[in-house]
């Protein structure tokens, strides 16, 4: 019990990627919000071994589209508040920046887009008459503050040995929005409200080791990942102030 208790204290220590904050304009229900979708079509198992060289990261191909998926429920919750919803081509260029994290520079309390992907985004929400981008990608979290093993994307997490004792589904997604002249990037969830995870039981699972996971022996989970995905989508939407009302926190889990 204690065991439990301190891993799920030392998980929800975790940090989510940092958002900046920026005096975006308000914006209103009619206006036109172009959709990026820089999401990668693999599902991710992580695993945090009792040694570095137990550790492991594997991409598991699948035909569950859930790049797209996500997408149409990020449609689903900007449609359902009354914005017009338009999704990008996105050249191989910009969609390299995005997904390696070029797309933005930090400074010490802030973000902002780099002027190259500030200048491509600009462009096409100019296009499209859009006043508001929000761009839609996964981003890595430490399994705790003190450990150098992150797990990234949707899938999979578990902890120590062949069967796990601890595994979780995960969904690592962010909505993050940009708006205003110059553009800025609105503040998303904050890391106490945006770990989002369901507990997998291992023994459900009938695989000799954890490392052979495989789409089709994840499929019963399938359901439980995306609707962690939209929760992330929410929040994200909500802290920005696109969808109103409070942020509902994540709960989690103790195993």
């Amino acid at each position: 019990m204690k065991s439990s208790l301190l891993i799920a204290f030392l998980l929800a220590l975790i940090a989510a990627p940092a958002a900046g904050k920026s005096n975006i304009p308000p914006t209103d229900a009619g206006q036109i919000v172009l959709l990026v979708n820089a999401l990668e079509p693999e599902l991710t198992h992580t695993h945090l071994g009792v040694t570095a060289f137990t550790n492991y990261e594997n991409k598991i191909p699948n035909d569950w589209k859930l790049s797209a998926t996500i997408e149409g429920r990020a449609r689903e919750l900007l449609t359902g508040t009354g914005y017009r919803v338009v999704v990008a081509s996105v050249p191989d260029e910009q969609l390299q920046m995005i997904r390696s994290r070029r797309h933005v520079k930090m400074g010490w309390s802030s973000a902002r887009p780099s002027p190259d992907f500030a200048k491509w985004l600009e462009a096409e929400m100019s296009a499209q008459g859009a006043t508001v981008a929000i761009i839609l990608g996964t981003y890595r979290r430490k399994f705790a503050f003190n450990v150098p093993v992150s797990y990234e994307g949707y899938g999979v997490m578990s902890m120590h040995g062949k069967t796990p004792k601890h595994a979780y589904l995960f969904a690592n997604v962010y909505a993050s929005v940009f708006s205003g002249e110059p553009l800025g990037i609105a503040e998303g969830a904050s890391f106490n409200e945006s770990d989002c995870r369901a507990i997998l039981k291992p023994n459900e699972i009938a695989v000799d080791s954890f490392e052979s996971l495989s789409a089709d022996l994840l499929a019963p989970y399938r359901q439980t990942i995306e609707a962690l995905a939209g929760q992330r989508l929410k929040q994200d939407l909500t802290a920005s102030g696109l969808i109103a009302g409070e942020v509902e926190k994540c709960t989690v889990p103790i195993s």
